[in-house]
C-alpha cells in the first residue's frame, strides 16, 4: 500500500510516553485486518501495545497505547507538558486513547 499524502504542513508531537520501568524491549509488530500496525514492546514487567491509527473521521489520527502486567498509577507525559494519570484494573491492565484532528 503506498503511502499517503501529507494533508498539511502543520506538525502534532504525540506524547514521548510514560515512564515505563525496566528496559525497553522490542517485540516486533502485526497488522490488524485493515493494514494498521500495533507495535509490541515490553518495559520491565508492562507489556505494551502500541497502535497509531486514521481517526473514524479520517481528518485526525488516533493512538492507543494497551498495557499489562502493570499496578497502580502510571503517570504518563504529553506534548503539552500535561501529565494523564493511567490507573490498571484488578488484571493489571490499562488503555489510553489519544486522538488529534485537523
Amino acid at each position: 500500500t503506498p503511502l499517503a499524502e501529507p494533508l498539511g504542513t502543520s506538525v502534532f508531537k504525540f506524547p514521548v510516553g510514560a515512564d515505563l520501568p525496566g528496559e525497553h524491549q522490542f517485540h516486533g509488530y502485526r497488522f490488524n485486518t485493515k493494514g494498521v500496525p500495533t507495535f509490541l514492546y515490553q518495559a520491565g514487567a508492562i507489556q505494551v501495545e502500541d497502535t497509531l491509527e486514521p481517526d473514524a473521521m479520517g481528518k485526525g489520527l488516533r493512538r492507543t497505547l494497551k498495557l499489562r502486567g502493570g499496578s497502580g498509577r502510571l503517570l504518563f507525559g504529553s506534548a503539552t507538558d500535561k501529565k494523564v494519570e493511567i490507573d490498571f484494573d484488578s488484571k493489571g491492565e490499562a488503555t489510553l486513547v489519544m486522538e488529534v484532528n485537523w
